[in-house]
């Protein structure tokens, strides 16, 4: 089916288009697709550039979208848009069985991760030193490994970092990681303290000291 297009000066009919622009006129009908599949824009190299009416008629066109209330395909939850296409967002360390593989670090939605590529798993690094910063994650994100007295931002970092998770904490004043009072704690990779960031090694010594005095 063509468009017929009525100007002021000219009746013109056109019998095939994809696109038709009437500049003196207006379209009167609108070209139909005779298999009614969804057409693609010649303009939309990804699923954003794409106008929609339906879920429909996105999914037709790419996949993993979703049509939104402007209008516009996007893709849709858990996905995330890559080269013209909706990749799935991966979970940190997924497990063989249940996580597939990623391809591109953007499907790494975590902060400091990339995608492994040997693995094809979404791992925690620090793109900004290029891996010479250690990270280590916990639950689900990732951070930079930081320990006991060490400056820390956020007490996920410490708790990151630090065992028992629920003993450590940033400590606003000194923005250092500490053990809360009256717990005991240690770096991950070793290293304990005592009393809310007392080295252990100071109270073994003050107790031989005080206990040869009292003999």
């Amino acid at each position: 089916m063509g468009i017929t297009c009525l100007s002021s000066t000219s009746l013109a009919f056109f019998t095939t288009a994809t696109l038709v622009v009437c500049l003196f006129g207006r379209v009167l009908t609108s070209p139909q697709n005779n298999n009614n599949s969804p057409t693609r824009s010649p303009f939309a190299k990804s699923p954003k550039d794409q106008p929609c009416s339906s879920n429909q008629q996105c999914a037709g066109l790419f996949n993993n979208t979703l049509c939104t209330s402007r209008g516009y395909c996007e893709c849709s939850k858990d996905h995330v848009e890559y080269e013209g296409e909706c990749l799935p967002v991966i979970p940190m360390y997924g497990d063989d069985l249940t996580t597939p593989p990623c391809q591109h670090d953007i499907q790494c939605q975590a902060e400091l991760s990339r995608c492994n590529e040997e693995s094809k798993k979404c791992e925690c690094w620090d793109r900004n030193s290029n891996g010479r910063n250690a990270t280590v994650h916990w639950r689900n994100y990732c951070y930079i490994k930081t320990g006991l007295g060490q400056n820390c931002n956020i007490n996920e970092a410490c708790k990151a970092s630090i065992e028992p998770a629920g003993d450590v904490e940033c400590d606003v004043r000194s923005r250092t990681c500490k053990c809360k009072e009256g717990k005991t704690c240690e770096d991950i990779k070793g290293g304990s303290n005592i009393l809310g960031g007392v080295p252990s090694l100071t109270i073994f010594l003050s107790a031989v000291v005080a206990f040869k005095v009292f003999l």
